[in-house]
Protein backbone atom coordinates (compact mmCIF):
# COMPACT_ATOMS: atom_id res chain seq x y z
CA UNK A 1 0.00 0.00 0.00
CA UNK A 2 1.31 3.05 -1.01
CA UNK A 3 0.32 7.26 -0.64
CA UNK A 4 -2.82 7.79 -3.27
CA UNK A 5 -3.81 3.78 -3.06
CA UNK A 6 -7.55 3.37 -2.12
CA UNK A 7 -8.64 1.64 0.53
CA UNK A 8 -11.76 0.20 1.39
CA UNK A 9 -12.42 -1.17 5.04
CA UNK A 10 -14.80 -4.69 5.28
CA UNK A 11 -16.79 -5.23 8.14
CA UNK A 12 -17.66 -9.28 7.01
CA UNK A 13 -17.19 -11.47 4.02
CA UNK A 14 -20.74 -12.77 5.26
CA UNK A 15 -23.67 -12.60 2.55
CA UNK A 16 -24.45 -9.02 5.28
CA UNK A 17 -21.31 -7.73 5.48
CA UNK A 18 -20.43 -4.94 3.93
CA UNK A 19 -17.13 -2.09 3.30
CA UNK A 20 -17.87 0.61 6.09
CA UNK A 21 -15.23 3.34 4.95
CA UNK A 22 -13.76 4.26 1.94
CA UNK A 23 -10.90 6.63 1.48
CA UNK A 24 -7.61 7.16 0.24
CA UNK A 25 -4.13 6.74 1.54
CA UNK A 26 -2.19 10.58 2.46
CA UNK A 27 0.45 9.18 4.16
CA UNK A 28 2.01 5.80 4.61
CA UNK A 29 5.19 5.75 6.85
CA UNK A 30 7.92 4.32 5.33
CA UNK A 31 8.70 1.75 7.82
CA UNK A 32 7.28 -0.70 10.04
CA UNK A 33 6.63 1.60 13.56
CA UNK A 34 6.96 -1.04 16.25
CA UNK A 35 7.18 1.36 18.82
CA UNK A 36 3.92 3.16 17.52
CA UNK A 37 2.01 -0.10 17.18
CA UNK A 38 3.18 -0.57 20.92
CA UNK A 39 1.32 2.58 21.93
CA UNK A 40 -1.40 3.01 19.72
CA UNK A 41 -2.31 -0.99 20.26
CA UNK A 42 -0.98 -2.02 23.18
CA UNK A 43 0.86 -4.55 21.20
CA UNK A 44 3.51 -4.64 18.46
CA UNK A 45 1.36 -6.58 15.79
CA UNK A 46 0.51 -3.70 13.69
CA UNK A 47 3.73 -1.88 13.06
CA UNK A 48 2.34 -0.41 9.13
CA UNK A 49 0.77 2.77 9.31
CA UNK A 50 -0.64 4.36 6.84
CA UNK A 51 -3.34 7.80 6.95
CA UNK A 52 -6.50 7.89 5.54
CA UNK A 53 -8.74 10.36 4.12
CA UNK A 54 -12.07 9.33 3.49
CA UNK A 55 -16.06 8.46 4.76
CA UNK A 56 -18.10 6.27 5.98
CA UNK A 57 -20.01 4.20 3.48
CA UNK A 58 -22.17 0.82 3.28
CA UNK A 59 -21.21 -0.73 0.34
CA UNK A 60 -22.33 -4.51 0.44
CA UNK A 61 -20.34 -7.05 -0.02
CA UNK A 62 -22.31 -9.14 -2.52
CA UNK A 63 -22.41 -5.68 -4.44
CA UNK A 64 -18.41 -5.73 -4.47
CA UNK A 65 -18.82 -9.19 -5.68
CA UNK A 66 -20.92 -8.38 -8.68
CA UNK A 67 -19.02 -5.22 -9.39
CA UNK A 68 -15.85 -6.76 -9.89
CA UNK A 69 -16.87 -10.06 -11.11
CA UNK A 70 -15.05 -12.02 -8.23
CA UNK A 71 -16.37 -15.43 -6.92
CA UNK A 72 -18.05 -15.77 -3.71
CA UNK A 73 -15.07 -17.52 -2.10
CA UNK A 74 -12.83 -14.62 -1.90
CA UNK A 75 -12.23 -14.09 1.90
CA UNK A 76 -10.11 -10.94 2.31
CA UNK A 77 -10.91 -10.23 5.76
CA UNK A 78 -7.32 -9.28 7.72
CA UNK A 79 -5.51 -9.00 4.18
CA UNK A 80 -4.83 -5.83 2.15
CA UNK A 81 -5.47 -6.89 -1.81
CA UNK A 82 -5.10 -4.85 -4.81
CA UNK A 83 -7.54 -4.78 -6.98
CA UNK A 84 -6.04 -5.10 -10.78
CA UNK A 85 -5.83 -2.76 -13.23
CA UNK A 86 -7.43 -5.57 -15.74
CA UNK A 87 -10.14 -5.99 -12.73
CA UNK A 88 -11.11 -2.44 -13.03
CA UNK A 89 -11.25 -2.48 -16.22
CA UNK A 90 -13.68 -4.83 -16.65
CA UNK A 91 -16.10 -3.33 -14.02
CA UNK A 92 -18.41 -0.83 -14.13
CA UNK A 93 -15.91 1.62 -13.07
CA UNK A 94 -13.36 1.39 -15.62
CA UNK A 95 -10.95 3.30 -13.58
CA UNK A 96 -9.63 3.79 -9.69
CA UNK A 97 -11.25 7.37 -9.87
CA UNK A 98 -14.41 6.62 -10.68
CA UNK A 99 -14.70 3.96 -8.94
CA UNK A 100 -14.09 6.20 -5.68
CA UNK A 101 -16.70 8.66 -7.09
CA UNK A 102 -19.23 6.21 -7.88
CA UNK A 103 -18.68 4.60 -4.36
CA UNK A 104 -19.29 7.97 -2.88
CA UNK A 105 -22.00 8.84 -4.42
CA UNK A 106 -23.87 5.12 -4.77
CA UNK A 107 -23.13 4.40 -1.17
CA UNK A 108 -21.64 6.98 0.93
CA UNK A 109 -23.20 7.33 4.60
CA UNK A 110 -24.93 10.43 6.12
CA UNK A 111 -23.32 10.98 9.96
CA UNK A 112 -25.02 8.73 12.40
CA UNK A 113 -26.30 5.64 10.40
Amino acid sequence: METGDYLLLLDSNADWGSFRYFGRVFLRLPSKQWKLSERLWGEGRYPIVTFVRGQLVNYPWPRFLDDFQYGSGLKPMGRTYRISDKTLTRSRFESESKMFEAILDEFASAPGR
